[in-house]
């Protein structure tokens, strides 16, 4: 069943926008919804389109998660899929979209701070004692995660994979002893990336 707005009654986004007080849906979590799920049209600024998608382009290198305000104004089971609202944790601060091709680097205060004020890719917006905000081109991240180092992925070599498979055989379950009921597998000790 489809309902007014061209959704599948049982996707992520027609469940989310049912959760009204009241039940029902009102027209500015309508509108809230589906500028996020609706390209935006030709000519038009999109809040989704005006900034650089985190996860997208460095999200295989490095952690990308959601600012604190993004489960406030969302919800803690939430799938809506926000760029202004990613960040990159890096060792004192963090990198976020500023708008358009430029991201913000928030640092706080330390000997970094001077060292990321000297690149000749970066303009200052805010300086205070409490930290620093610099500007840049997203062409010019690598220059500025060497300064702020953001948080790497885990990644595993093959090698690794193979040892921990083996040291694994030891802990397994074995002759049908401990298993788990169907439909569980796939519940038990996921993760959920952005």
């Amino acid at each position: 069943m489809v309902n007014e707005l061209g959704l599948s009654a049982g996707s992520a986004v027609a469940r989310e926008m049912k959760k009204g007080p009241s039940g029902r849906t009102t027209p500015e979590r309508k509108l809230n919804m589906l500028r996020f799920i609706l390209p935006a049209p030709p000519g038009a600024s999109s809040q989704t389109s005006a900034c650089v998608n985190l996860q997208e382009r460095f999200g295989k290198r490095f952690k990308v998660r959601y600012e604190e305000s993004y489960f406030a104004q969302y919800g803690p089971r939430s799938l809506v899929v926000d760029p202004w609202l990613m960040v990159i944790p890096c060792v004192g601060g963090e990198i976020y979209p500023h708008g358009g091709d430029t991201l913000a680097a928030y640092l706080r205060s330390g000997p970094r701070g001077k060292e990321l004020r000297r690149l000749g890719c970066v303009r200052v917006k805010t300086d205070g004692s409490d930290g620093t905000t610099v500007l840049f081109h997203v062409a010019d991240f690598d220059q500025v995660a060497r300064i702020m180092q953001p948080r790497r992925r885990r990644t595993a070599t093959e090698k690794v994979r193979a040892h921990l498979a083996v040291v694994g055989v030891k802990t397994r379950f074995r002759d049908g002893v401990g298993l788990r009921p169907e439909g569980l597998e796939s519940t038990i000790g996921g993760r959920v990336d952005i």
